[in-house]
């Protein structure tokens, strides 16, 4: 789970999933991404929340915290260090 403050939450947004290297598109992720959902907090109009799930959360973890990671973020709006939290699904056995 990633909160994200964004200088425009339009220009992120479509930073971010533009289906021709969007933010979201990573060819050397290191894991599958799945069931991605992305949300607004009420109130907070360039608050923005990502969640998805990983294949391997050490490797998501790795490549959250790459240079070039931090570069496309910041090219997206993303203002200062995005609170990020990892968990392991229990519903899925994994552990």
């Amino acid at each position: 789970i990633v909160r994200h403050q964004v200088k425009d939450f339009d220009f992120w947004y479509q930073s971010f999933t533009h289906v021709t290297g969007g933010t979201h598109h990573h060819p050397n992720r290191g894991y599958i991404p799945s069931d991605r959902s992305i949300h607004r907090v009420p109130g907070k109009p360039e608050a923005a929340l990502v969640v998805h799930e990983a294949s391997d959360v050490r490797k998501a973890q790795a490549f959250m915290e790459d240079q070039n990671m931090k570069d496309r973020m910041e090219a997206a709006g993303v203002l200062g260090k995005p609170e990020i939290w990892y968990g392991l699904n229990l519903q899925e056995g994994t552990f």
